[in-house]
């Protein structure tokens, strides 16, 4: 009896990892399939979809809300999917069930002032002060955050993809990075825009050496905590929240992802060349896969580097840049644009835009 459900939960396990799915999407549907199975008690292949019905019904009567029970069914229909295909069921139990949940919540975008904003806000040190940071450590952690966020709105990683970053995937002298996959589909070299290229040198000349000192054996991670440390994903979407409170912004990862999507597209890029450069395989339902030639995914980023948000480095950051990044980044800095396209002020999405 105990032995079936451990073979259930590694088969789909190993499926879901072929599959390349993320870990943090494998270990939800691993944990939810776990539940269901516990409370069950049955073999796998006895439980139908009245026992299906039965948990989310008790999910119910624990008071987790309708979009939470939704997202229980979505992964308990992924777990016996991978075991139909697997051979071990011969039908899959969740086929046809359904949560009845509200209307969607309509989904936050930045304006490009809102952007702005949070870049200046993620180089302020004095955000720090109150936070019972070391004295030596708020600047090189301010500095870091700009990076983040310079990489995040340049390229609209997902945090996962953020966290895997290592040193050796920046090529700077060609200005790109090669980006781990943390979803299905392989790993790919994505152009960085001038702005992310000034922000991640400074970061790695100022900020990363004294980060790195903190800890050992030191790591290879591209970003790095206040002990040196890599930062892991929940790390990533805490510093992301927090510049947010700062710059008095609701902001998350998906927010700025979704951000970038929506100002690339009014600033005249493709679907199509926005969907590869986030990593999607149906970022438009029915645009079908096409392989973008690196110049195609340049003229994308250097379009997001034209919006309004970009607004230049500080006085300060020249000043710790360096001369040879003085001399390039002050080449740069310009008043925003008028009549630039952007969302209107507090413009939020529907679901029919795709959320990775």
């Amino acid at each position: 009896m105990r032995r079936d459900p451990r073979r259930a939960l590694k088969t789909c396990e190993l499926a879901l990892v072929r599959r390349g799915c993320s870990p943090a999407t494998v270990e939800a549907v691993l944990r939810m399939a776990g539940a269901l199975l516990s409370e069950c008690g049955k073999p796998v292949k006895a439980i139908d979809a009245g026992d299906v019905r039965a948990h989310l019904a008790g999910c119910a009567r624990a008071e987790l809300s309708p979009n939470t029970q939704q997202a229980v069914l979505v992964r308990l229909r992924i777990f016996f999917k991978a075991l139909v295909e697997e051979g071990l069921l011969p039908s899959d139990p969740t086929a046809g069930l359904r949560v009845q949940v509200g209307s969607a919540q309509p989904q936050l975008v930045l304006t490009q002032t809102q952007v702005a904003r949070l870049l200046k806000t993620a180089s302020d040190a004095s955000r720090y002060a109150s936070l019972s940071t070391a004295e030596h450590l708020a600047r090189p952690l301010a500095l870091r955050d700009r990076a983040l966020f310079e990489l995040l709105y340049a390229t609209g990683l997902r945090r996962q993809e953020l966290a895997n970053a290592r040193v050796v995937d920046l090529r700077l002298q060609e200005g790109s990075l090669v980006v781990r996959r943390a979803k299905g589909g392989e790993s790919r070299a994505l152009p960085l825009p001038l702005p992310a290229v000034e922000h991640l040198l400074t970061y790695l000349r100022n900020s990363r050496p004294v980060l790195a000192a903190e800890s050992s054996p030191p790591t290879d991670h591209l970003l790095l905590g206040r002990a040196g440390a890599a930062i892991l994903p929940d790390g990533i979407y805490q510093i992301v929240r927090r510049v947010g409170q700062a710059a008095g912004l609701e902001v998350t990862t998906h927010a700025l992802r979704r951000s970038v999507a929506t100002h690339l597209v009014q600033a005249g890029v493709t679907v199509e060349a926005v969907r590869q450069l986030l990593g999607h395989s149906d970022l438009a339902s029915l645009v079908h896969y096409v392989r973008l030639e690196q110049t195609e995914l340049a003229k994308a980023v250097r379009a997001l580097d034209l919006t309004s948000a970009r607004l230049g480095p500080t006085t300060e950051e020249l000043r710790t840049a360096g001369n040879a990044n003085r001399r390039a980044a002050a080449a740069r800095v310009r008043p925003p644009r008028s009549g630039s396209p952007c969302p209107a002020p507090g413009t939020r999405l529907g679901r029919g835009t795709h959320e990775r």
